[in-house]
């Protein structure tokens, strides 16, 4: 529901107040999700995205998988709905030119060395356009290395980690934030490059992976990015409350991990 003139003049006033404090307005919107029929999805998500500007929200983000939803079964492995998504999510980022808002979608694509179940070397080239107009990007090595064509290395240095951020940079990312960078047992964290730099951030590794940790990392980078802080910092916030999150929940018997 679009708010009256009278809600409009309160938000505007509300949400200077939070930007002199150095807050912004985020909102979580959840579409109703047709399965497989990401046109339908594409609509309902651009108008969601539509309803958070006229309410002033400055960013907004969404379920993983809610273009496709996430019951699709074997249409995963159907081009046909892997070419639907990779339209959409085209759609949806053209849809958000020129708006005064910023939206997080994931796109899944791989992990541990290979491509999620359902997704081909298609998607994968789908996806490099799609980085290529990107002013952040945040792959973990698995989806570096796809992205770039170079070997996929579960033990690696420095000057490795450099190579897969150079040849993002050179897809066309503004900056590249690689995670899961480990270069010890007892730590793990990300590296951010400008196209000039690389800078590290390290943190306590947890010891195993959990689903669901790169939506926390995007989520509280990109706030963190709105508020005016540098890559590296939104990167380290994003790392330490992620680990923070498994911390607290990994003993809850009520969290499926």
């Amino acid at each position: 529901m679009t708010p009256t003139p009278s809600q409009m003049s309160t938000l505007k006033n509300y949400n200077q107040k939070l930007e002199n404090y150095g807050f912004i307005r985020v909102g979580a919107a959840v579409p109703v999700v047709s399965v497989a029929d990401t046109f339908e999805n594409t609509h309902r998500i651009t108008a969601l995205i539509d309803e958070a500007v006229d309410r002033q929200i400055a960013l907004v983000v969404f379920p993983e998988l809610c273009v496709t939803g996430y019951t699709c079964g074997d249409l995963f492995f159907q081009n046909t709905l892997l070419h639907g998504a990779e339209e959409a999510v085209k759609a949806i980022a053209a849809h958000t030119q020129g708006l005064p808002i910023t939206v997080v979608i994931g796109a899944p694509v791989s992990d541990n060395g290979r491509l999620y179940s359902g997704f081909d070397d298609s998607y994968v080239s789908k996806m490099r356009e799609l980085v290529s107009a990107a002013d952040y990007i945040l792959p973990n090595i698995t989806e570096a290395c796809l992205l770039t064509n170079l070997p996929y290395k579960e033990s690696y240095d420095r000057r490795y980690i450099q190579r897969l951020m150079e040849a993002l940079h050179a897809l066309g990312a503004k900056n590249v934030v690689l995670t899961g960078v480990s270069f010890s047992e007892d730590t793990s964290g990300a590296a951010v490059y400008d196209g000039e730099n690389i800078r590290y951030y390290e943190h306590r590794r947890i010891g195993k992976g959990f689903h669901g940790t790169g939506d926390i990392f995007a989520a509280v980078f990109a706030g963190a990015i709105l508020q005016g802080q540098d890559a590296l910092s939104a990167a380290s916030k994003a790392a330490d409350f992620a680990v923070m999150s498994i911390e607290n929940t990994v003993g809850d018997m009520a969290h499926e991990y």
